[in-house]
């Protein structure tokens, strides 16, 4: 039995014949292209995954390297408040000019002898000022502003000519170094007034 179309169905059979063909060489032609693509856009997503990845580790390393700078900056700014060995030459030259700042006449500074602590030594410490009442409290103030950590506990004071006054004072300044042998020292430094200075120690 044959089966006849009409013109109509012939030219419909045609275009579906013609789109299936189409379709085919789509599939057979652009799934590859499709695969590639989709590949393309896997190796992007992973080089932008590592690029942000390389981006942390760097941010990492930058603020690593900067706390490291701020540390190291602490780290120097501990060793002057608490050096590692007793450095009482210079803390000596520091509380002259402090003195000298003041207005005051720096007349002794005696170390005795260290006491260790915990975790650093205590080196006690005997000055003699002479001054006004006003400049002597200037350089009590000061003291405060010195590089070297330095503490005052007694601060007795006694006449002389008004407004002069004379004070001594009781305190410590601090180091890592261990103690030494037993020892105890006077130190007069030189003042403005140009006082000789003598060391002594028994």
């Amino acid at each position: 039995m044959e089966l006849k179309l009409s013109t109509r169905d012939q030219i419909l059979l045609s275009i579906i014949v013609a789109v299936l063909v189409m379709l085919g060489f789509g599939v057979l032609i652009l799934r590859p292209q499709i695969s590639k693509i989709s590949e393309v856009k896997k190796m992007q997503q992973e080089e932008q995954k590592k690029k942000q990845n390389a981006e942390a580790t760097l941010k990492r390393l930058q603020d690593a390297k900067k706390q490291a700078a701020e540390t190291e900056a602490k780290l120097i700014e501990v060793k002057k408040r608490l050096p590692e060995d007793p450095q009482l030459a210079s803390f000596i030259v520091e509380i002259q000019d402090t003195a000298n700042q003041a207005g005051i006449d720096l007349v002794s500074i005696t170390p005795e002898e260290m006491t260790q602590q915990k975790d650093y030594t205590s080196i006690p410490l005997k000055i003699h000022i002479e001054g006004s009442f006003f400049d002597i409290v200037d350089f009590l103030y000061r003291l405060q502003d010195l590089k070297r950590e330095t503490r005052i506990d007694k601060v007795n004071i006694s006449g002389k000519e008004w407004p002069s006054l004379a004070v001594d004072l009781e305190g410590s300044t601090f180091t890592l170094a261990k103690p030494t042998t037993k020892t105890t020292g006077t130190e007069k430094t030189t003042t403005d007034t140009g006082t000789n200075t003598e060391n002594k120690e028994q």
